[in-house]
């Protein structure tokens, strides 16, 4: 093989294998699901944006997720938690949701209320998937729906 083809013959070579193993070991990766509507649900991943009915947009920032293990036996349930900006022209407001033994109560807090641009809103978390499992790294997506108050 001539010296100056072994390069490009190289580089091509190692992006086709690296293209193939993240095709097969990036399954869990979460692509940005884009749209939604009102009254919808949708799965959203940690820094993926979602735009609601053209009008403003849901950013999941983070994911918190202290849940029990399956299999695993726990003292306490654990609880899993997402922190969510919800913004409209710069406008934005941030949300705290959360699923199992939340807060200094150790209940629910799964729908808060905001206001855009005078219109009420509320926020509801449905799932955090998947559910833990003991030496599992899969990336959690957020299950969220908007409505109107």
């Amino acid at each position: 093989m001539h010296p100056k083809l072994s390069a490009p013959f190289a580089f091509f070579f190692a992006t086709i294998f690296t293209c193939i193993m993240c095709s097969s070991s990036c399954d869990n990766e979460i692509t940005n699901p884009g749209t939604a509507e009102l009254n919808s649900t949708f799965k959203i991943g940690i820094n993926d944006q979602v735009l609601i009915n053209k009008d403003f947009v849901v950013t999941l920032d983070s994911l918190n997720d202290s849940r029990c293990p399956e299999g695993v036996q726990c003292v306490w349930a654990g609880f899993a938690e997402a922190k969510i900006t919800v913004s409209k022209s710069g406008e934005p407001f941030a949300v705290k949701l959360c699923l199992g033994q939340c807060g200094k109560e150790f209940k629910t807090e799964d729908v808060k209320e905001f206001s855009l641009s005078g219109v009420d809103y509320l926020l509801q978390l449905s799932a955090i998937n998947p559910y833990p499992k003991v030496g599992d790294s899969t990336k959690r997506t957020a299950t969220l729906i908007v409505k109107k108050k």
